[in-house]
């Protein structure tokens, strides 16, 4: 059986994937486990209420939806 991995997902080495994983989020165990988020520079994030800001980047990033949390989306881009 395939799974999709979303964009910017971080699997933990080693984990079994047995559903798919949803775009920036951190999956690690066995089985593999959504454990938290993590930014496109691949830092954890920290949600405070339903924002959160990559204190390595400082993208921003808010949850679209309340009851769907792992949908994340990035508000802001730092200019290149």
């Amino acid at each position: 059986m395939r799974h999709t991995i979303g964009e910017h997902a971080l699997i933990g080495a080693g984990s079994v994937v047995t559903r798919d994983v949803p775009a920036y989020a951190l999956f690690f165990g066995n089985p593999a486990r959504l454990r938290g988020w993590a930014c496109e520079c691949g830092v954890v994030l920290r949600f405070v209420g339903d924002r959160a800001v990559c204190d390595e980047c400082h993208r921003q990033y808010a949850r679209r939806h309340p009851h769907h949390p792992e949908v994340l989306q990035d508000q802001i881009r730092p200019a290149a």
